[in-house]
């Protein structure tokens, strides 16, 4: 499965956080996968550091809506892995084994997940 983390290459001073909404982005080549080993070819497509969390996410919880708290982070209690953290144009490759359920991908460094960075990924 592909990841790629992306910027827009500078603070914006818009939305929610230093990034424009539009510009900061978690993308995936699928949005769903088999239970099982998953590995992720992450790649940090932007100009500064990003990092990809998996955190289960509840039937009920919408993608996007986790709060935040200073610095505009949010609670990485329950999260899998880091499963990379890489500098900008860095390529990390982390294989995982995921039960079936909700989870969202995120980049949790400051201001990032509220402007943007997280997407859905369902195990079946």
């Amino acid at each position: 499965m592909n990841v790629s983390l992306t910027d827009s290459g500078g603070p914006k001073g818009q939305g929610n956080g230093a990034y424009s909404a539009s510009a900061m982005q978690v993308r995936t080549d699928q949005g769903t996968v088999p239970r099982g080993p998953v590995t992720f070819k992450v790649t940090n497509g932007g100009v500064v550091e990003h990092e990809m969390l998996i955190l289960p996410l509840a039937d009920s919880q919408m993608i996007g809506a986790r709060p935040f708290g200073p610095g505009a982070k949010i609670d990485e209690a329950g999260k899998l892995t880091n499963a990379a953290h890489s500098e900008p144009k860095v390529v990390r490759t982390v294989t995982l084994t995921l039960a079936p359920g909700r989870y969202e991908l995120v980049c949790n460094h400051p201001g990032h997940y509220v402007s943007g960075m997280y997407a859905l990924l369902t195990v079946t």
